[in-house]
């Protein structure tokens, strides 16, 4: 094993890629979700306002930093009592890529209850959301900016640049996220 460190390396990171990344979950719900574009000073006066709509994975909107508000609800399966449930958004993957992900705010019950993005990928529900059995969370997010550069002249900006990739209710599985991260944190060293 010693003799062959960079062998070894390669085998454990598949295994992360491969093997453990895809048991973390293992049961998903998609989750209805309706869309209003604009600036609220809060979840509440959100939530109040007219012209929400309902949206598919796959819808476009903008222009970049333009904001926008997601409302996701849906019901928690019954037989998911005693489990670890999360909020995703985009994939039941935990990866920790920048592609594909949303930058918000969650709210509930007009508080800012957690937030995600590329290193927050899913909301851990509250008790007491679970014992409702529903899920009703607000994201407020924005667009992005596709054609930001760090050197060089920008591109013209695409008209609607952001891309809806869907609200998942997932089920957790926490001792195998914890060695996930073990594994991810050992790989780092």
């Amino acid at each position: 094993m010693l003799k062959h460190t960079s062998v070894t390396q390669r085998r454990v990171e598949q295994f992360i890629d491969r093997d453990l990344r895809e048991h973390l979950v293992s049961e998903t719900v998609e989750l209805e979700t309706q869309f209003l574009h604009g600036h609220f000073s809060s979840g509440k006066a959100a939530a109040a306002a007219k012209g929400w709509k309902p949206i598919k994975n796959g819808f476009h909107w903008g222009p970049a930093y333009s904001r926008g508000w997601y409302s996701v609800a849906g019901n928690i399966p019954k037989n998911w009592e005693n489990r670890d449930i999360v909020l995703m958004y985009g994939r039941k993957e935990i990866s920790f890529r920048r592609d594909g992900v949303v930058e918000g705010t969650l709210w509930s019950k007009n508080q800012v209850v957690g937030g995600l993005d590329f290193g927050h990928q899913y909301f851990r529900l509250s008790d007491d959301m679970i014992a409702k059995g529903k899920v009703d969370i607000l994201c407020e997010t924005y667009a992005h900016n596709k054609e930001c550069v760090v050197h060089g002249w920008e591109q013209p900006r695409t008209a609607k640049p952001e891309r809806f990739e869907g609200f998942l209710l997932c089920a957790l599985n926490p001792d195998l996220l914890q060695f996930f991260f073990d594994c991810e944190q050992a790989m780092s060293l």
